[in-house]
């Protein structure tokens, strides 16, 4: 049985297709056929006949929805940028946290932070995906290929298990990185 995908409206142009591609033959394809590699996967591209805006766009007024969206994306950015600066000021002066030593500091954005051993492993995974897709230094192929070997690494109980005997949560970071 084909796999047809057809995206949605706004969609301009081709770029991502190899990554859903991978992703249909990776978690689709096994669930419809008995060998998944030879499932013909088609890509039904018709972005490029729809309509196009005059001045990208700029001709069309902004509506009440649109300015409060932007305000909000705003809004959120801000807060990004406090937390960012609080979170590197709380969590590289000693003296803002009050407490002097290293391993008591570390201990202590531990438990702000929590561990990553106490996601599940759909959180886990959401987790690591979104940390992938934020690094600019791959391609999107490379993303797709490294979520769904972030996925496969999580999926398994000795990777979980080798999780939880971490002892810190840079210790965490540093075992998946290794084994994704």
């Amino acid at each position: 049985m084909p796999i047809l995908f057809i995206h949605g409206v706004s969609v301009r142009d081709e770029s991502g297709w190899q990554q859903i591609e991978l992703l249909l033959r990776t978690y689709v394809a096994p669930k419809i056929a008995p060998d998944p590699e030879n499932v013909q996967i088609t890509y039904c591209f018709w972005g490029d006949q729809g309509s196009k805006l005059s001045w990208l766009g700029s001709s069309i007024p902004d509506s009440p929805a649109t300015i409060a969206l932007k305000t909000s994306i705003k809004n959120v950015r801000k807060g990004r940028q406090k937390l960012a600066s609080l979170s590197k000021t709380a969590f590289k002066n000693p003296r803002f946290l009050k407490v002097k030593d290293r391993k008591r500091q570390s201990e202590f954005r531990t438990h702000i932070i929590g561990r990553l051993a106490s996601l599940s492993r759909e959180q886990l995974s959401d987790v690591c995906t979104a940390a992938i897709m934020q690094n600019r230094l791959f391609s999107k192929k490379e993303q797709a290929l490294l979520s769904v070997a972030a996925d496969d690494v999580i999926h398994k109980d000795e990777s979980m298990h080798a999780l939880k005997r971490c002892n810190t949560f840079e210790q965490e970071t540093a075992f998946l990185q290794a084994e994704i």
